[in-house]
């Protein structure tokens, strides 16, 4: 008798989705393994935010499935998917006088619900969470003292609090400048070699995320266009076909990541 195959952790079959009244994602299937980075890319209203938003359960598909573990998405609560999967959208806000600790501590809310006391374990969760993010210094810290790359990493420890199997991005890098840009790819990375963590995310620079992502896919009119490894993703003829531009996709000699500049005319 064979070995039973465990499921993946998250996959999607023959999804469709709308933004408003717009079909966003048309036959949309992927899986997710347990460990993987994943980028997902492609030009403005591809459909990529939808597609996330419907993966962490925040948006139901109007047809086609999303299966956490082997089980149905939206058969599960949505405290039981948050235990499992932590969600950052593109510019998560709070209040600018709550402390970076205080922020995480939200993380914890699956766990142990909003009134609930908190536990040895609580605090255990929120003290590696903030060391993994590198907040632990800046844990009395106001969120609206902080810097664009400080407050991001802060909401990485939120997410973190929450020991999620999987971690969900909208787009992480949004207005932070290019050193804290990398600075927090690189956490991820780091989080997904060191501490397993699964981690999908939606990223508008193409060359960043094939740096920094082993998988990408590629979304063109709610559509997978592309579904592979950056170096069978990101060429000329793909990037023309996304983005309707002539681009030349040049290699680092060292790190072969992809630089991507205008074709010469």
């Amino acid at each position: 008798m064979s070995a039973s195959v465990a499921p993946p952790l998250l996959e999607a079959r023959g999804l469709h989705a709308r933004y408003g009244t717009r079909e966003a994602l048309i036959d949309v299937s992927l899986t997710v393994t347990h460990g993987e980075l994943l980028a997902i890319i492609g030009p403005n209203g591809s459909g990529k935010s939808t597609l996330l938003r419907t993966l962490a359960r925040m948006q139901r598909p109007t047809a086609g499935a999303v299966t956490l573990g082997g089980v149905d998405l939206w058969a599960l609560s949505p405290r039981a998917v948050a235990r499992r999967v932590a969600f950052l959208p593109q510019a998560p806000e709070a209040p600018a006088d709550l402390t970076v600790e205080e922020l995480v501590w939200h993380g914890r809310y699956p766990h142990r619900g909003m009134l609930a006391p908190p536990t040895s374990a609580d605090g255990a969760a929120v003290k590696r969470a903030l060391a993994w993010a590198g907040v632990d210094e800046l844990r009395a810290r106001p969120l609206g003292t902080l810097s664009g790359g400080e407050r991001q990493r802060a909401w990485v420890a939120l997410a973190l609090a929450q020991e999620p199997e999987l971690l969900l991005l909208d787009e992480p890098t949004t207005f932070l400048d290019l050193g804290h840009q990398h600075e927090l790819l690189a956490l991820l990375r780091r989080l997904n070699a060191e501490r397993r963590l699964t981690v999908v995310m939606v990223m508008h620079d193409v060359a960043q995320a094939a740096q920094y992502a082993p998988r990408m896919l590629a979304l063109l009119a709610g559509r997978v266009l592309l579904n592979g490894p950056p170096a069978e993703v990101v060429t000329s003829a793909h990037l023309a076909t996304l983005f309707g531009a002539r681009l030349a996709v040049l290699h680092d000699p060292v790190s072969g990541a992809p630089a991507i500049v205008p074709a010469p005319l």
